[in-house]
């Protein structure tokens, strides 16, 4: 038997009784009584075809689109907020920074605290980061293709006195070639450059986001701040990352330099004390370069 004609007995059927389909719809999915129905239970199993036909259908595309919108905002936002909680280990307080904190950050480590804890979150970044997959996969071609550089060699049989005859040109494989790995493998090795770069990328645009949602969390920022305290960065730098918030603020980092050189302090004292050291001074020159251009 056809399947119109019970569809068809179906559809008169609720004419008669002043129903549509969305109202039946409704009453029925949202009425407790029907929940363990079998055709309820199997229409919750096969839920995603009656999505994609709304997405399909040009009256309801926006509307979806809205919807799935607000579901993974929804999400994403509940994932970021547990995140960025004293628990998850993400706090830096600059007041008590030491030596071991600075040691021990790695971001892988923290990579994989966000992909557990957010895996929503860090999936979807991980998709943006690659909005094109055909410019992505011509990336990853380009990067795979080995890096040769032409050099000379010259054959020792060959050579008679002062005359050197030089053999063809030898074509030695570039040294960054150990770096990269064929674009077809899959990206969850941790030796693959793309991935590590394309983890960096998610590491610092969820760090950005737990850090808007709460100010305390703000391991990368200090250990950044940190790096350029290192590295001597002009002052104007350390204000623009950290008016973006790439670092903390100067102030903040003057605090925990102040911390770590107490820490230091204190292990020079106790270094000192089992007579085991010495410590020596000579002469040195010290070149102050002049990081930013200025007008005399």
């Amino acid at each position: 038997m056809s399947a119109t004609k019970p569809v068809q007995h179906i559809l008169e059927i609720l004419d008669a009784a002043g129903l549509t389909i969305g109202s039946f719809l409704n009453a029925l999915l949202i009425d407790t009584t029907y929940k363990d129905h079998p055709l309820i239970v199997d229409l919750q199993d096969d839920g995603g075809i009656l999505i994609e036909w709304l997405i399909q259908r040009a009256k309801t595309t926006a509307v979806m689109k809205s919807w799935a919108l607000q579901i993974v905002k929804q999400y994403c936002m509940e994932e970021l907020t547990g995140l960025s909680g004293k628990k998850m280990g993400m706090h830096f307080n600059v007041k008590r920074a030491n030596e071991e904190q600075v040691q021990s950050f790695d971001i892988e480590a923290l990579a994989g605290t966000m992909q557990n804890h957010a895996p929503m979150a860090w999936e979807l970044i991980g998709g943006l980061l690659e909005a094109d997959p055909a410019i992505a996969k011509r990336r990853r071609q380009k990067r795979g293709k080995s890096k040769r550089r032409p050099i000379r060699q010259v054959d020792p049989i060959a050579t008679t006195g002062d005359t050197d005859v030089e053999v063809p040109l030898v074509l030695e494989e570039d040294n960054n070639n150990k770096y990269w790995r064929d674009f077809d493998e899959p990206p969850d090795t941790h030796n693959n450059e793309e991935y590590l770069l394309d983890m960096d990328k998610s590491v610092v645009a969820i760090a950005l986001m737990l850090h808007s949602t709460n100010q305390r969390c703000n391991t990368l920022q200090a250990m950044v701040g940190v790096f350029l305290h290192a590295c001597n960065a002009p002052e104007a730098i350390i204000d623009f990352l950290s008016r973006i918030g790439l670092s903390i603020s100067r102030s903040a980092i003057n605090t925990a330099v102040t911390s770590l050189s107490a820490e230091a302090i204190q292990e020079i004292r106790k270094l000192g004390r089992t007579l085991l050291s010495q410590s020596a001074y000579d002469n040195f020159d010290v070149e102050l370069r002049r990081l930013v251009p200025t007008v005399e």
